[in-house]
């Protein structure tokens, strides 16, 4: 078992800095996502933790061992890159057991390991194949076994997804998923910029966006409780609608106020102080924006119609700006249609217009 703990990190290229006193603590056994567009610092994170870039300033712990220093080998870490990176030459088997005869592993043990590995990646079959005679699935079983064999307690995974195909995308997810179950107490780090794949994996996960951690939570409390305007827009398909307006206090509670709409706010929770007349972003998702023809207060046209079999997403004009509804994909809708709609309270995030973050 390992925690990793990064403090103060700072990583620079030149005079470019990519992190900037960057702090995160992972649990021992936990499967942690880094999540982001892409230049935010996510694998540079990761290849810092790896050892493969030096910090410009800070530390970096795994267990209760400074590593900051350390070489990548000594760091007891297993890493997954994008791309396969097999020996063309090599069996599985050899692929898999190349970089523990160079560690002097005996073969007892090295025969151990590669079947324990190939048994929980269900790679028995493919021992004897060359890369090329496998599946792209197949040859990311093989990189992510190459990463096991060293039975260290930390594995690092860099994109190990995005050359494979959606379908094969799906299938490696559970996989995933499910190695770090039958593990028990590795430590899994995990960079995607796809919010699907840190969504079903993660344990927490952490947005960054400009050498930042914007949030580091659980994906449940990310997505429905974001800090801040950039995290509740980047995690979401299609992503969070917005409306700008100002809050106003109505009576004993407070309303937001725009040229579109007033929506009374009795019922939200405010986790930052506000004042009356403060400049503010109202934000629902897609799915919780519900059609009411006889009590909604909203009433809007829609322009555009995409279905996706299973869902629907309907794209309407409110006013002078145009909001997205994600509904059951059995419903039918015609543009210039008019919908009434209602906005939940208590599915509703207000942000400061001026910093972006929760109020």
């Amino acid at each position: 078992m390992a925690s990793v703990s990064v403090k103060n990190l700072e990583v620079s290229f030149g005079s470019l800095k990519v992190l900037r006193e960057l702090n995160i603590d992972i649990r021992s056994g936990e499967f942690v996502v880094l999540l982001g567009p892409s230049g935010c610092g996510k694998s540079t994170l990761l290849n810092s933790i790896a050892g493969l870039l030096d910090a410009s300033a800070g530390q970096i712990w795994i267990g209760d061992r400074n590593v900051t220093w350390e070489e990548p080998k000594d760091r007891g870490i297993g890493m997954v890159f994008q791309s396969y990176a097999l020996y063309p030459r090599m069996t599985v088997e050899g692929n898999l057991s190349f970089g523990l005869r160079m560690a002097g592993v005996p073969k007892p043990e090295i025969a151990r390991r590669i079947n324990a590995a190939a048994e929980l990646l269900h790679i028995e079959n493919l021992m004897k194949r060359r890369p090329s005679e496998l599946s792209g699935g197949q040859r990311q079983r093989v990189a992510i076994g190459r990463a096991l064999v060293r039975d260290v307690n930390v594995f690092l995974f860099d994109e190990p997804l995005s050359n494979l195909d959606a379908a094969l995308r799906t299938e490696l997810r559970v996989e995933l998923k499910r190695l770090h179950r039958e593990l028990g107490n590795s430590t899994m780090i995990y960079v995607t910029h796809d919010q699907v794949e840190a969504l079903t994996l993660a344990d927490r996960m952490a947005v960054m966006h400009r050498g930042l951690i914007q949030q580091f939570d659980t994906p449940r409390t990310i997505y429905h409780h974001p800090a801040n305007t950039f995290v509740a827009g980047f995690v979401g398909s299609p992503r969070m609608n917005f409306l700008k307006g100002r809050v106003e206090q109505r009576a004993n509670s407070f309303a937001f106020v725009s040229d579109q709409f007033v929506q009374p706010l009795a019922q939200y929770n405010f986790v930052n102080a506000t004042g009356s007349g403060d400049g503010a972003e109202l934000g629902i998702r897609p799915e919780h924006i519900r059609i009411d023809p006889d009590q909604g207060t909203h009433e809007a046209t829609v322009e555009l119609v995409e279905p996706m079999g299973a869902e629907t997403v309907v794209w309407c004009r409110l006013k002078k700006q145009t909001i997205g509804l994600r509904l059951e994909g059995d419903q039918s809708f015609e543009t210039q249609q008019t919908l009434r709609l209602t906005f939940p309270e208590q599915r509703l995030n207000m942000f400061d217009s001026n910093t972006g973050d929760r109020l």
